[in-house]
């Protein structure tokens, strides 16, 4: 019914004879993501499944720029160095930060369905540590290259460079600044005056079209040139350039100098000429209201950057808050992880675990705030000072120490809250510790599996000792027999000629013959009685072992048998469920 291989495994352990099809799938999905990540020594199909992991995992974190050691690696090793193995894979993971707990059972067991997680991050890991180090390497070629050469467009640029600068420095300099006029000293300083000292002139809304507005601007105009002396040295002598800027071609200070009574008889002698006035005045006034709209659409652009600016804040703001709500969704799959992890054994401990968590959080919190609090009262002290310093002048020792003994009170303070801190999180610390060391289900499980399995490998010693030394004693037996026959053939050979001489020493000789056989009858008939026991007791060994093979094979069917009623008992409960619902 079973054959010697299923009992063989039964013994190392109850395992199933059915082959775990989902461990395979994902066996070849792991070997898969370190044959795309670049481990191709996981092709070989010489090397064992444990070798296969336990080498990718060290490539992989090797690739990432971690130290790993890996000094007592050998193929098929034993079961202390598989652990040995997986417990530096495993410190060197908990040194990345991996989001993936691993434990050294785990990578002995070749759990898959924890490992590969792991190894997605990994290959994650060594994809994003090449990207980075393709672009330093591609950073320091080019700056390499740019030492001694340069591209042809660089060459071309650095050539024009001078006389660009030239160009430059002569267009700053002949747009440059430059004073124009002087204001008398006796003139109250206004912006009107400031700008027309370096020629520029504000004029009036280019709207205003109405005879009254524009002679109270020209007598505004003229009344400005008067309180102004060129530079040059002239009173009112100021350049035609500048008038006809504003004003128009035809116009000088020295017109609006005149007194605005002659204007006004030479106003009503002909129209014509005041009609040409007013146009060169809005003349004027079109050139300022195109600078205006020059003005505005330069701002315009400034607002559009700005407004660009602002944009590429909120995309930041945006991805900093996706990445806020990943961290968020990835530490509450922790927690719900560290939840299914509980059981009755480390419940306590748990806890008291949370509990501490908590008070970390709130000790986190107060400390943040107790900072903000402090900076905010020491920006206040320090502007308390800048203020005393400058409204009073003695008494500011006194008050600068009160200061600083409330600045030491509050800094000592802080000091104890961060040894608090500091101390609740060493008990933390030694807290994980403790829980790491104590064992789960499937720790107790995987321990027990290798007791047993050291346990049959010492049977199987012990077996071949015992076999051994029953060898050794049989053989030492046989020597002590061929020794004493040996011993008893040479007395025979050598006192057979003195024995025979004479009648009375060939009866004696006969009768010690005799005697000799009978000895040897005797052991033969000892060692036959001891070899019928030992057939007697081997026989019933075979007895009691057909009875054990036999329960033992009622074992197995009645296993198989229960575990098909479990099927059909999980069916039906499945039927009344979706029955109740």
């Amino acid at each position: 019914m079973f054959n010697d291989e299923q009992q063989e495994r039964a013994r190392e352990g109850g395992q199933s004879s059915r082959v775990d099809v989902e461990a395979e799938n994902k066996f070849a999905q792991i070997v898969e993501l370190f044959v795309s990540g670049g481990y191709f020594r996981a092709r070989i199909q010489g090397l064992s499944q444990f070798d296969k992991i336990l080498g990718g995992l060290a490539w992989a974190i090797s690739a990432s720029n971690y130290e790993l050691d890996l000094d007592i690696f050998q193929e098929n090793a034993p079961l202390g160095v598989k652990l040995r193995l997986g417990e530096s894979i495993v410190r060197a993971l908990i040194r990345m930060k991996c989001p993936y707990r691993l434990q050294t059972f785990q990578i002995k067991g070749l759990d898959y369905s924890n490992i590969f997680p792991v190894v997605q991050w990994l290959i994650k890991k060594v994809m994003e540590t090449r990207e980075e180090r393709g672009d330093l390497v591609r950073q320091f070629s080019e700056s390499q290259f740019r030492k001694s050469y340069a591209m042809p467009e660089e060459a071309l640029i650095q050539k024009n460079k001078q006389s660009a600068q030239a160009f430059i420095s002569e267009v700053r300099a002949h747009y440059k600044v430059q004073r124009k006029f002087r204001r008398h000293h006796s003139v109250a300083p206004t912006v009107q005056h400031t700008l027309l000292e370096y020629g520029q002139l504000k004029t009036k809304d280019a709207t205003q079209k109405d005879g009254d507005q524009s002679t109270s601007e020209d007598a505004e105009h003229k009344r400005y040139m008067d309180s102004m002396t060129s530079v040059e040295g002239g009173v009112n002598d100021i350049g035609a350039g500048v008038a006809e800027r504003y004003f128009g071609t035809g116009f000088t200070v020295r017109d609006f100098a005149k007194p605005a009574a002659a204007d006004e008889a030479a106003a009503p002698a002909g129209g014509q000429g005041q009609k040409q006035f007013q146009e060169k005045m809005m003349a004027g006034k079109l050139k300022q209201l195109t600078k205006d709209i020059e003005a505005k659409q330069t701002a315009l652009v400034e607002f559009r950057e700005q407004h660009e600016v602002k944009a590429t804040e909120v995309k930041r703001l945006e991805a900093q808050l996706a990445q806020t709500v990943r961290t968020n969704r990835r530490i509450v799959l922790a927690i719900q992880k560290l939840d299914s992890l509980e059981t009755p054994e480390n419940a306590a401990i748990l806890r008291k675990l949370k509990e501490l968590v908590s008070v970390q959080e709130t000790l986190k919190s107060h400390e943040q705030r107790f900072k903000a609090s402090c900076k905010r009262h020491l920006l206040h002290m320090k502007a308390d000072i800048e203020a005393a310093r400058q409204s009073v002048h003695g008494g500011d020792e006194e008050r600068i120490e009160m200061i600083n003994q409330a600045y030491d009170r509050d800094a000592t303070k802080l000091a104890k809250l961060h040894h608090l801190f500091t101390k609740k999180t060493r008990e933390i610390s030694i807290l994980e510790r403790k829980i790491d060391e104590v064992p789960s289900r499937l720790e107790l499980s995987m321990y027990q599996r290798q007791f047993v399995e050291l346990y049959d490998t010492i049977a199987i010693k012990l077996t071949e000792t015992k076999r051994h030394y029953c060898t050794y004693n049989t053989l030492v037996d046989t020597r002590k027999a061929l020794a004493t026959e040996v011993e008893i053939l040479e007395s025979i050979q050598n006192g057979y000629k003195t024995l025979m001489g004479s009648k009375a020493t060939r009866d004696k000789f006969v009768e010690s013959m005799d005697s000799i056989v009978k000895q040897v009858v005797t052991r033969i008939d000892d060692k036959q009685a001891k070899l019928a026991k030992e057939k007697e007791k081997a026989g019933e060994l075979n007895d009691r072992l057909k009875q054990q093979q036999e329960r033992e094979r009622n074992y197995y069917v009645f296993t198989r048998e229960f575990q098909e009623e479990c099927k059909v008992n999980e069916q039906l409960e499945a039927k009344v469920a979706s029955l109740k619902n």
